[in-house]
């Protein structure tokens, strides 16, 4: 028995042991982390401080942009309003215009049929001009060969003469070469 007892105060102090060697580490990770915690509290009331003058920026920015939004929203409304009497005005101003263009259609017509019988008497007085300016042309072509004929003449006749001058002042000199040689 004493030697049992013995073996199992033995066991009992080595199990001890390592209990107080779990519980040494286990206060000194307690301690890492205490010290941890106490700077990233010390951190985090820094960064609460700048969350909260960042979402006091942020709220001040969304206040202005919805003054600003509602602001547009009025100076759009009376905008819209705007545009919707000019788009009135103008509908009444086409529907004017429609009118005025029905009525000078009606008139177009009558005009259209003046232009139309116009236009015939034009296109057959042309037709006619273009007949005698081709019957004057025909004439004018035969003139022009005749003309032509004629000068071709004259040249002739006078290239006949010239010769025959030539002739009678050769005749000439011979004669009188003649007479002296006599």
């Amino acid at each position: 028995l004493q030697n049992e007892f013995d073996t199992k105060k033995e066991a009992d102090a080595a199990a001890a042991a390592a209990l107080t060697a779990d519980l040494e580490k286990l206060k000194a990770d307690f301690d890492n982390k205490s010290k941890e915690l106490a700077e990233t509290q010390t951190q985090g009331a820094d960064t609460q401080a700048d969350l909260q003058s960042k979402l006091n920026t942020k709220e001040e920015e969304l206040k202005t942009l919805q003054n600003d939004f509602d602001t547009k929203k009025e100076a759009d409304a009376a905008a819209a309003a705007a545009l919707t009497a000019d788009l009135e005005k103008v509908k009444g101003e086409l529907e004017s215009k429609s009118k005025e263009l029905s009525e000078s259609q009606a008139q177009g017509a009558d005009t259209q049929a003046d232009l139309q019988s116009k236009l015939n008497t034009k296109e057959e007085e042309l037709k006619n001009l273009q007949n005698e300016f081709n019957t004057k042309k025909e004439a004018d072509a035969a003139a022009a060969a005749a003309l032509t004929a004629k000068e071709a003449d004259a040249a002739a006749a006078a290239a006949l003469t010239a010769d025959l001058e030539k002739l009678k002042a050769d005749f000439d000199n011979k004669s009188k070469e003649l007479a002296e040689t006599q």
